[in-house]
């Protein structure tokens, strides 16, 4: 089944704790769409729902130019989450996928 959410906005009603197996997102980078303070609030938020939401072992698959604010991020939760990233380009910026897997609740 696919669906497709703001994953900040999703309710308990909407989707139950550990019930989805992927999620991939192309996040804003900050330059045509938000910036890096708006991300600063948006991706602690995000983390957390996708905590939430994703089966244990279950991916995150997260392409952002946020070179710092998402490893800062993760590094802070490192207890939840396992990643690696790869290089990526993206309409002519050069981005980072993230590969999470969420390893604790």
């Amino acid at each position: 089944e696919f669906h497709q959410w703001d994953v900040t906005q999703i309710s308990d009603n909407q989707l139950p704790d550990e019930c989805v197996d992927i999620i991939m997102s192309d996040l804003p980078f900050g330059h045509k769409c938000g910036n890096h303070k708006i991300n600063q609030r948006l991706y602690p938020k995000m983390l957390r729902s996708m905590n939430r939401i994703l089966k244990m072992n279950g991916k995150a698959l997260l392409i952002t130019m946020e070179r710092n604010l998402m490893p800062l991020l993760l590094e802070q939760h490192t207890a939840q989450w396992k990643y690696e990233t790869l290089e990526v380009g993206v309409g002519g910026f050069d981005a980072l996928l993230f590969v999470l897997t969420k390893i604790a609740k």
